[in-house]
């Protein structure tokens, strides 16, 4: 298991103050074009934080049912940790060839199937309370985690879009010249 509270203070936080602060210093070096780029990039930063901090209170909540004895509720959060597992390859793949198409294609189907996440949700759960298979209770956790789920792969869906998909050509070299240029 990943300490997801350890990543995020020892190495995301770090990060993410760190592409806040050089995104800043370097927009006065910048034409509008490019800053319109880097607000791109920063709007995916924190993107890729809060669906950090989602991943962190659902990772509890699935520890929590994956230590129970009901293997229906297993099979459910089994189903969320998949999804989720899905997404993370296909943006890996995104990441290592950006705009590769197949990754592109696939990362748009992702966000498709996403979308009827609830829906699908819903109708499960609604037979295994009828089957009295889970409690009332772990069907409420399980449609607020499925919720948590799908804010998590929106936001890193928008995010490897943005850092990796067709939706933006950053130009690195040119956003890093202006990093060092002289500040006025």
């Amino acid at each position: 298991d990943i300490d997801i509270d350890d990543l995020y203070e020892k190495r995301i936080k770090f990060l993410y103050s760190n592409i806040l602060k050089y995104s800043i210093l370097a927009a006065k070096n910048m034409n509008k074009e490019q800053r319109r780029k880097v607000y791109k990039i920063q709007l995916a930063s924190r993107d890729m934080v809060e669906a950090i901090k989602d991943i962190r209170e659902l990772q509890k909540n699935i520890a929590g049912y994956m230590a129970r004895d009901n293997e229906n509720i297993k099979n459910e959060f089994n189903f969320l940790r998949k999804d989720i597992a899905q997404l993370l390859r296909i943006i890996a793949c995104l990441r290592e060839n950006p705009g590769a198409l197949e990754s592109v294609t696939d990362l748009k189907t992702a966000k498709k199937q996403n979308k009827g996440l609830d829906i699908v949700a819903v109708k499960r759960l609604s037979g295994l309370l009828r089957e009295e298979k889970i409690t009332e209770s772990m069907a409420s956790s399980l449609l607020n985690d499925g919720k948590y789920t799908s804010q998590i792969a929106k936001k890193l869906t928008k995010s490897a879009n943005i850092l990796w998909g067709y939706s933006t050509e950053i130009d690195v070299d040119s956003l890093k010249d202006s990093l060092f240029q002289p500040h006025h």
